[in-house]
């Protein structure tokens, strides 16, 4: 599997091929953020990045669910502790 992330890396740094995720990413990092396991926070329905207010659930294990923005542009994903608890972490 590392092979093929680095031929897909590689690639992508070939064509300079970036989402507009990994820029927004990229930014943050840039400004000393640590983006992976970030606790962005406790969840009011709305997203930390574009302000969408629309996700896709996805898999779930006891009281966390995995969910996304459903905007296109965004698309960040984020780990969902339910209630009572009620934080996310990006993902």
């Amino acid at each position: 599997m590392t092979v093929v992330r680095e031929a897909i890396q590689w690639f992508r740094q070939l064509f300079n091929l970036e989402t507009e995720q990994q820029k927004a990413l990229k930014a943050l990092r840039a400004q000393g953020k640590d983006t992976v396991g970030e606790f962005v926070g406790p969840w009011n329905g709305v997203c930390p990045d574009c302000g969408s207010t629309r996700f896709y659930e996805g898999p779930e294990g006891g009281i966390c669910v995995n969910i996304m923005c459903a905007d296109e542009k965004c698309s960040s994903k984020f780990n969902w502790a339910r209630p009572p608890v009620n934080m996310i972490q990006r993902i």
